[in-house]
């Protein structure tokens, strides 16, 4: 589908400040992808499978436009988490920190219905991983009862939307080389367990283990071999 959107970019150059080891993926838990820092030793750097929604989202109409505003990130609880987890594999005097970026790029990647002429825009870092920062959907307002029923499906427990994908480049090194990293990571709105209903992850986050599958393998592939770098996917890491 079509659909407007706003772009961000943080630009920068790969350097060697905030490098991943994506080839030592630490074992601490088969539900996040855990890297040691090539020049950080009290860092487990963090490479999220998806940013989700934060907190309540915020519904206002604007002549024949129904705008939501919600936050996106990694709640503190989340941090917590995973340092319980390293802690309880008897790693001492490390802690957890997202992946650095060296750039980032916000592109929309909702199902939303065409007739809906759906906008994303970032009113705040989209290279911001941790968050929260402010993301505003807008939407044509098909009538009251058909466009509060869509965004309550697109907000709710059983939705699988990811409203837009991000395009990660960080620093990385790989069998002793350095190389620059791509990726991408959906931005999901969906209600998540342990939350009441049009709410996000909060502060109270629920262990993913109770209920999760494993994620799949990280794939780590060449440009050079597959012409990556321009059409980068979720779970796999580009390198170039």
């Amino acid at each position: 589908m079509k659909m407007l959107f706003s772009l961000l970019i943080l630009f920068g150059s790969a350097s060697s400040f905030g490098q991943v080891i994506l080839d030592q993926q630490l074992n601490y838990t088969q539900h996040d992808y855990l890297f040691p820092s090539a020049n950080e030793p009290h860092v487990v750097y963090m490479m999220p499978h998806a940013l989700n929604r934060m907190g309540e989202v915020k519904t206002i109409s604007v002549g024949d436009r129904v705008k939501v505003q919600f936050d996106v990130g990694i709640p503190d609880a989340e941090y917590a988490r995973i340092d319980a987890l390293i802690s309880a594999a008897g790693v001492k005097d490390k802690k957890s920190a997202v992946i650095h970026a060296v750039d980032v790029t916000m592109e929309p990647g909702t199902n939303i219905d065409d007739r809906y002429r759906p906008i994303i825009t970032v009113a705040g870092d989209v290279g911001d991983l941790t968050g929260p920062v402010r993301y505003v959907l807008s939407v044509r307002n098909r009538g009251p009862h058909t466009t509060a029923s869509m965004l309550k499906k697109l907000f709710g427990p059983d939705s699988q939307d990811h409203i837009a994908n991000l395009k990660v480049h960080f620093s990385a090194v790989f069998m002793g080389q350095p190389y620059n990293g791509s990726t991408v990571i959906p931005v999901m709105v969906g209600q998540r367990d342990g939350v009441k209903p049009f709410g996000g992850l909060g502060e109270t986050l629920v262990n993913p283990q109770e209920f999760a599958p494993a994620l799949p393998a990280l794939r780590i592939i060449y440009d050079r071999d597959t012409g990556c770098w321009t059409k980068p996917e979720a779970g796999v890491v580009c390198l170039q």
